[in-house]
């Protein structure tokens, strides 16, 4: 569960996941393989979807 530090957050799951670049997520989010599963999720589980820009690692 996210440890929270600072505010308010009435959720008890997170769920981060990475993609390469803006196209790579909008092509997954497209894909006939996640529209068969988000059937399922928009079924079975209230949340909030969010796209934000990640930072690189330094080398």
């Amino acid at each position: 569960n996210p440890e929270i530090l600072e505010g308010e957050w009435d959720k008890d799951r997170l769920v981060l996941m990475s993609f390469p670049d803006r196209d790579s997520f909008y092509a997954w989010v497209k894909s006939d393989e996640y529209q068969e599963i988000l059937k399922h999720r928009v079924a079975s589980a209230k949340g909030v979807f969010l796209l934000a820009k990640g930072i690189e690692a330094a080398a």
